[in-house]
């Protein structure tokens, strides 16, 4: 973790803070005070839970746009107080246009448009929407707070890997997956409960003329590396690719190698008391 500490303290720059995902997370976050099982992201401060927090965000405005749609198509169509077809092609075609525009994750053959809810909920947004006249779906649109689930646990890491961020998956081990995050430019290693591991800050500010071109091959074999648990590999397929200086590795493995002869020194100097 020291390794990764002290990457994040020598970074070059942080365009996060001026990156869209940011401006987006400031204009919409209060949204997230009337959730008391999302509350706490109102209160993000590192670029992954802004990352997070947005994505409850469009989940909720996915799931009040769809239903705004389905009652808009339904009055054009149904007499009031009666059922709608639940295979009328005009509704149909009225929910596609505006699912159109609409973040989403695939999972298999659904499409998750509200991934705050669970799966067969989602169903129901995707491809059912006339039962939400049915009870016990019915209560969705205004009594829904006990159906809302934490989406990063239920559908994991590759919920990331989806519209619903600008993250870019660049590996995985087993469950764990790794994210390339092009606005801090950094590398997010998550594991399957949807949390983040570690934040592998790029570009230093020792490192000279920096370039920004081919990110995705570049960090390749660092990722490869780090799921082999390999540091020493790690760290040099880092500094290969420019992605940090050799001037902070030096930097970083002469600290460690202080540190630990200090610890050695004091072990030893106990050890003659």
């Amino acid at each position: 973790m020291e390794l990764f500490h002290k990457l994040a303290k020598y970074r070059r720059k942080d365009d996060f803070e001026s990156s869209s995902e940011m401006r987006f997370f400031l204009e919409n976050a209060d949204i997230l005070n009337s959730f008391p099982l999302y509350r706490k992201f109102r209160k993000a401060y590192s670029s992954f839970d802004v990352i997070r927090a947005n994505l409850l965000l469009r989940a909720l405005s996915n799931k009040f746009v769809i239903e705004k749609a389905y009652l808009a198509a339904k009055k054009q169509e149904v007499i009031p107080g009666t059922p709608a077809d639940p295979n009328s092609e005009s509704i149909k075609a009225k929910l596609a246009a505006i699912k159109r525009d609409l973040p989403y994750y695939q999972l298999n053959d659904q499409r998750i448009y509200v991934p705050v809810l669970p799966l067969s909920f989602n169903l129901i947004y995707d491809q059912e929407p006339t039962r939400l006249d049915e009870h016990p779906y019915s209560g969705l649109a205004k009594d829904y707070e006990a159906a809302l689930i934490d989406p990063f646990d239920y559908y994991g890491p590759d919920l990331f890997d989806s519209y619903f961020t600008r993250l870019v998956k660049v590996g995985q081990k087993g469950k764990n997956r790794a994210f390339l995050n092009y606005d801090s430019f950094s590398i997010y290693f998550v594991n399957e409960q949807g949390r983040l591991d570690v934040e592998c800050v790029l570009f230093d500010k020792f490192l000279d003329h920096p370039s920004y071109n081919h990110l995705l091959v570049r960090v390749k074999p660092a990722v490869e590396a780090y799921y082999k648990d390999s540091r020493e590999e790690f760290m040099k397929a880092l500094v290969d690719n420019r992605l940090i200086s050799s001037s902070l590795a030096f930097k970083i493995k002469h600290d460690e190698q202080r540190f630990y002869a200090n610890i050695a020194k004091r072990y030893s100097l106990d050890g003659k008391q």
